[in-house]
C-alpha cells in the first residue's frame, strides 16, 4: 500500500508541476505578445516617434551644454540647406542638422547629430529677424 501511495503522490506532484509550468509558459507568451504589440505601436505612431526623437535630441544636447529647463521645446530638421542661404544662423548648416528652439529662454541651437556637436547658438530674436529679412528679400524679388 505504501508503494501505491508514493506513486500517486509522485504523479500528483508531477501533474501539479506540469500545470504550473504550462501556466507560466502561457503567461510568458501573453506578456511577449503584449510587449511586441506595444513596440509596434511605438514604431508606427508618428506622434510618439516624434516625441521620442525630441527627447533623444534634448538628452544628446544636454550632454554638450546646459540647456534651459522648459516645456514647449521645438525641434526641427534642416531638410534643404539651399533654402536657408543668407541667414547667418544657418551658414554652417547641413541637411540633417537639428534646430532646437527654447522659446522661453529665447535661444536657438543648431545641433549636428551625425557628429554629436553643437554647430552654433543664437538668441531667438536674431534667428527670427534673419528669417523675416530673408522672407522680405524673397518677396521683393518675386515677379
Amino acid at each position: 500500500m505504501t508503494v501505491s501511495t508514493n506513486r500517486k503522490t509522485t504523479n500528483a506532484r508531477q501533474t501539479v508541476l506540469t500545470r504550473i509550468l504550462v501556466a507560466l509558459l502561457v503567461l510568458c507568451l501573453v506578456a511577449v505578445a503584449y510587449l511586441y504589440q506595444r513596440y509596434r505601436t511605438l514604431q508606427t505612431d508618428p506622434e510618439i516617434r516624434a516625441k521620442n526623437e525630441t527627447t533623444k535630441i534634448i538628452k544628446s544636447l544636454a550632454r554638450l551644454m546646459i540647456i534651459p529647463d522648459e516645456t514647449g521645446v521645438v525641434v526641427a530638421t534642416v531638410s534643404d540647406r539651399e533654402k536657408l542661404n543668407g541667414q547667418d544662423f544657418f551658414r554652417s548648416a547641413q541637411n540633417g542638422d537639428k534646430v532646437i528652439v527654447f522659446p522661453q529662454a529665447h535661444l536657438a541651437v543648431l545641433y549636428r547629430p551625425a557628429v554629436d556637436k553643437i554647430v552654433t547658438t543664437a538668441p531667438l530674436a536674431q534667428v527670427q529677424a534673419e528669417a523675416e529679412n530673408k522672407t522680405e528679400q524673397v518677396e521683393q524679388h518675386a515677379p
